[in-house]
Formats: structure tokens, sequence, C-alpha cells
């Protein structure tokens, strides 16, 4: 009797694991790969990326990172941008991509209130001196 209630336990534990187990590779996959990125720029996002930092809404409710794309001798043309706004369960999520001329230069993110914020980008990395401002919100 007292090895059923045993094993129930045991089963019981071993559930747990699993899940827990689930739910830490996910979100490591989620901080390697954050939502909105393309697969195949997970490379150049983990190993060749230079992380400016956070901007901080006015008032301090929201934040997001900026991450540039910095791959030196192996790079040419105009420096891709990643702005990550970040989430404790479901990991990092793109909300605005694009390319800039100087990866040393910080990026302009100009909040309109606590939930929405402007950045401007070229709009491509070759041969265009076109720029688009986009507006993002967080919600």
């Amino acid at each position: 009797m007292a090895s059923r209630g045993r094993r129930k336990r045991n089963l019981a534990i071993l559930l747990v694991a699993v899940i827990m187990l689930g739910c830490v590779g996910f979100r490591t996959c989620r901080h390697l790969v954050p939502w909105g990125m393309d697969h195949n720029s997970w490379e150049a996002f983990n190993l060749n990326s230079i992380d400016q930092g956070w901007r901080v809404s006015s008032g301090g409710s929201r934040r997001v990172r900026v991450v540039v794309n910095d791959a030196g001798g192996m790079h040419s043309g105009r420096f891709h941008v990643w702005i990550l706004a970040p989430n404790l369960l479901w990991g990092d999520r793109v909300v605005a991509a694009g390319y800039v001329d100087d990866s040393r230069a910080p990026v302009a993110v100009r909040w309109l209130d606590e939930t929405s914020f402007e950045v401007t980008f070229y709009c491509r990395k070759y041969d265009s001196h076109e720029q688009a401002t986009h507006a993002v919100s967080l919600e």
C-alpha cells in the first residue's frame, strides 16, 4: 500500500520536473531568438551585436531594449537594429526593426506616451537615403 502512494508521489515529482524543464527550455529559446525575429538572424543577434541598453518611457512604466548588429570586418551596408520589448513570461519580442548608419551612435527612441514611441530608420540596407518613421504601440 505504501509503495503505491510513493509511486504516485514520484510520478507527480517527475511531471513537475518535466514541466519546469520545458518552461526553462522555452524561455531560453525566446531569449536567444526573440519573438518576431527571423530564425536566420539568431547568429547575428547573439554573436555580432551591440546592446545599446534600455530606453525608458517618461513615466518609467515601460522600457524597450535597443540592439544593433555590428559584424565588424564582415559587415557591409547599414547596420540592422532590433528594438525589443521585454516580457518575463514569454520572452523578448521584436517591436521594431530597421537600419541605421552608425552602430555606435545611440538610436533615438521618442516616447509619445507611456505605451507608444516613434523611431526613424533607413528603409534599405544599401543604396537608399530614404528614411521612415515608425510609430510603435506596446499594447
